[in-house]
């Protein structure tokens, strides 16, 4: 009896127990909303096996064949047994936090993997399957893809993902990867994938090794491969092959059996970093330029080739130095462009590149070669390039066909002369060495000079839309032509004051300023709708100057006669003719001084017999008392200095200014004549008569 009551109890709690496990069994079979999920595409009634892994211990996922029901399995951090399941639906579905997976050997029985819905996926194993395409745009965690064997054709990786190593050999199908933005990718095996043809990288500072060997890869571009250290490229289709100059830790080259002629594998060489092999690490054999390479360019930087090359292939490509100078000539193409070029020194070597043209070799002089300039053509391009250190450059009389210019990659430049063009802007900041400028009948609307260069010599004639000329703080230059600008409005040569030819005729001017030019030899002002002028005390060294055709009256005439300098011979000519009042101007002034005046003046214009002329500007207050031959500065800052200067450059007199901004100067016994008042350094000349 006791016996049995123990039973039926023992039955009891197992029914109980049985019960109780059922109950959370059902509940864990489902998986959780939104979990991760991984679809395959699978055979039907095949079985199928699969081993998956997680990112800890004992993590539950759940699998289901395409019917009501799930399969609840417990994964680890670590590959386990192959789970198995046949699908009567042809998918299956992985719900949980895999992060890695590996179906290889499924063969027919596995052609697609989407795991758009993981974005926990890490690594991807499934080699020998039949996989067609594989999207992984989503997966940027993904560090490891191994889908070697299929049938690939199409593949999308997410950029900027954690990709480190990828796969692909035996894709026999794949036309094209690309791989660009993947910044942690070390590794790339695409190795028998023979219809491969196009591989783009672009942004992968991390690949070290890259396996090619018998693809259909025709031309290759590493050359931003600068972590590259092992490259195996052979049985494939190369004939040109461009490698990074700066892959420091290369070691290892394998190009046997391509179609790579000497030039191409001599280009491979001097890509190539200095290291020190001590077995062959440079495979070339079976090239068709393998026997006519230069593999002493290899050698000398310590690499061992497994084949030797007499150099007789390839002569030596025509290229400048990375360094050197270059003038860039934007021009029409195909046409004929005429150019001189000067070196400092005879016999310099120099390269032109006209066009899609090769580099030629010229070499040039310390002069400009006489006679007809040589013609250069931009064939089927729009520029020519000349490289090397070229002081002169002559490019005159191209007209339309030459239409814009760089100089600012050669700063060794002294001269420069591209007139008679259709120039619209030129750029000579970068030019501080530039002496001589000449650039006048072509189209300027805008030129820049370097500040503090060593300009001597610059003409800018004829360009009828320039409106503004700046070229302040050029303290060297002596000659200055700008005629003919017809729209030329602004001209400003602060701190340029060594100039003495300068040409400003056929402008729109209005106002000459040349104040600080006490140096100037000759002056022509011709025609430059001038209505007033701004002059030094005098002029040292004038012995020519043209203000014909302008509106200048009386007063402004005979400014200009009183800073005239005293000259010996009548030679010295003062063209006036074509201003309304310069018949009433007092020319006597000048010819006094010596000069020839092409319009005589009768000195009623400008009538002022006692007192100062006309002269209050800015605000400051100039008079005279003729009874008390006193004169009176008023209306100007306190403390300001005033100085009374003859014509002649003799100080009379030196003062400053009250706190009311007045002071008052007796000019005693002082002669009649053309007086110099420099208030507070502002000059006001007049007349005591």
């Amino acid at each position: 009896m006791k016996q049995n009551y123990f039973l039926k109890k023992w039955s009891i709690l197992s029914l109980l127990l049985t019960l109780f496990v059922g109950n959370a069994m059902a509940q864990t079979q489902i998986p959780p909303e939104n979990a991760p999920l991984i679809k395959m595409t699978v055979a039907k009634n095949k079985k199928v096996f699969v081993k998956f892994a997680a990112n800890k211990d004992n993590t539950l996922i759940w699998l289901n064949n395409g019917g009501d029901g799930f399969q609840q399995v417990t994964i680890n951090s670590t590959m386990g047994a192959s789970q198995s399941f046949t699908s009567t639906s042809g998918a299956m579905y992985v719900y949980g936090n895999v992060t890695k997976m590996d179906c290889s050997k499924q063969f027919a029985k596995i052609t697609a993997i989407d795991a758009s819905k993981n974005k926990l996926i890490e690594e991807i194993t499934a080699e020998k399957c039949h996989l067609a395409t594989l999207d992984l745009s989503a997966n940027t965690n993904i560090k490891k893809l191994k889908c070697g064997y299929n049938n690939i054709t199409s593949l999308k990786l997410a950029p900027n993902s954690e990709l480190q190593e990828i796969d692909l050999n035996s894709n026999k199908e794949l036309a094209e990867v690309d791989f660009s933005d993947q910044t942690k990718l070390e590794k790339v095996s695409v190795n028998e994938c023979r219809a491969l043809t196009t591989m783009v990288f672009k942004n992968n500072p991390a690949l070290k090794f890259l396996y090619m060997n018998g693809t259909g890869m025709q031309k290759l571009d590493i050359s931003a491969l600068s972590a590259l250290e092992q490259f195996g490229g052979y049985g494939s289709k190369l004939m040109a092959a461009k490698f990074p100059e700066n892959a420091k830790n290369l070691s290892v080259v394998s190009l046997q059996s391509n179609l790579l002629d000497a030039c191409a594998l001599d280009d491979i060489f001097r890509a190539l970093p200095t290291m020190k092999a001590t077995e062959p690490n440079l495979g070339i054999e079976d090239n068709k330029g393998t026997a006519t390479c230069n593999t002493k360019i290899a050698k000398d930087k310590g690499w061992i080739p497994d084949a030797e090359g007499d150099g007789t292939g390839c002569a030596t490509p025509i290229v400048p130095p990375a360094d050197a100078p270059v003038i860039t000539l934007t021009v029409a193409s195909n046409l004929d462009i005429k150019v001189k070029l000067a070196a400092k020194r005879d016999n310099t070597k120099i390269w032109v590149k006209e066009g899609n043209a090769e580099f030629k070799e010229k070499i040039i002089n310390s002069f400009l070669e006489p006679g007809d300039a040589p013609v250069y053509k931009a064939i089927d391009a729009t520029t020519i390039q000349f490289y090397g250190d070229i002081t002169q450059i002559e490019c005159k009389f191209n007209g339309k066909r030459f239409n814009a210019v760089d100089l600012s990659k050669n700063p060794l430049l002294e001269v420069v002369d591209v007139s008679h063009n259709a120039l619209e802007t030129l750029d000579l900041t970068a030019n501080a060495k530039l002496k001589v400028l000449k650039s006048g009948l072509n189209i300027l609307k805008a030129v820049k000079f370097a500040t503090n260069s060593d300009l001597e010599e610059v003409e800018l004639n004829d360009n009828i839309s320039l409106a503004a000329i700046d070229i302040s703080a050029q303290s060297k230059l002596n000659t200055l032509n700008v005629s003919g600008c017809q729209a030329l409005s602004t001209l400003k040569y602060e701190m340029s004051d060594a100039i003495q030819w300068l040409d400003v005729s056929e402008t729109n001017l209005q106002k000459l300023d040349v104040e600080y030019l006490s140096v100037l030899l000759n002056l022509n002002a011709h025609n430059a709708k001038l209505t007033a002028l701004k002059l030094p005390r005098s002029f040292a060294k004038l012995d020519a100057v043209n203000v014909s055709h302008n509106s200048l009256d009386a007063c402004e005439l005979n400014k200009l006669y009183r800073t005239l300098p005293t000259v010996k011979h009548s030679t010295n000519r003062l063209v006036i003719n074509g201003n309304p009042e310069t018949t009433i101007s007092y020319t006597k002034i000048a010819t006094d001084k010596g000069w020839k005046v092409d319009v005589e003046g009768d000195g009623t214009g400008c009538e002022n017999p006692t007192s100062i002329e006309a002269t209050e500007a800015a605000g400051i207050s100039i008079d005279y008392n003729a009874a008390t031959r006193k004169v009176t500065v008023s209306r100007t800052k306190a403390n300001a200095k005033v100085l009374l200067y003859a014509t002649n450059g003799t100080k009379i007199a030196d003062a400053r200014t009250n706190a009311e901004g007045a002071c008052t100067i007796a000019l005693g016994n002082v002669a009649n004549g053309c007086y110099i008042l420099v208030v507070n350094g502002v000059n006001r000349s007049f007349v005591v008569k």
